[in-house]
């Protein structure tokens, strides 16, 4: 909705800010969301998952780990 106002207001530089803004956001969505970040993910291995990754190991090797769980 506020591309749209950006967008029919008759000002050149709301127009193309409408527009940046509008490619910006498709670009995230169909580009960086679905291509670049599992590519990153991928490519960085066990470190991609940061966070949980370094959780899981730090789980895993406390002594009855197991134990515990059940």
């Amino acid at each position: 909705m506020s591309f749209a106002i950006l967008a029919i207001v008759n000002l050149m530089e709301f127009r193309e800010l409408a527009f940046a803004m509008a490619a910006g956001v498709l670009i995230d969505a169909f580009f960086v969301r679905s291509v670049l970040v599992p590519a990153l993910i991928s490519l960085f291995g066990r470190a991609g998952g940061w966070p949980w990754a370094r959780l899981a190991d730090e789980r895993a090797a406390e002594p009855g780990a197991l134990s515990a769980a059940a």
